[in-house]
């Protein structure tokens, strides 16, 4: 088994995770911790989220949900910057990820 990745959040991702009831809590907390051994699982993206993946999974009563996040082989680490429902969340994501590489943190 290969070496662990260390899963960062944006306090953005946080403050989503604060809102949702607990059964919803753990099902997205699992989703992300599953990074950790398989920081590839999700599918490439590509234009302006190229070097990110997003990650699918369903809400029970919520439906598709997706987790867009950027895994960094040279630390180790995957930075979890978007978590929703899947309708519109690629334009939504396009904001943070941009956003984020003004401030160098991708």
């Amino acid at each position: 088994m290969g070496e662990k990745y260390e899963i960062h959040t944006t306090r953005a991702v946080e403050k989503e995770l604060d809102k949702l009831p607990k059964d919803h809590f753990e099902v997205v907390k699992d989703e992300i911790l599953s990074l950790e051994d398989n920081p590839l699982k999700g599918k490439p993206l590509k234009g302006k989220l190229k070097d990110c993946r997003s990650t699918k999974f369903t809400l029970p009563g919520k439906g598709d949900y997706r987790v867009i996040y950027v895994p960094k082989e040279s630390s180790k680490a995957c930075l979890v910057f978007f978590i929703g429902p899947r309708e519109n969340i690629y334009e939504e994501a396009v904001r943070k990820v941009e956003a984020l590489r003004k401030q160098g943190l991708i």
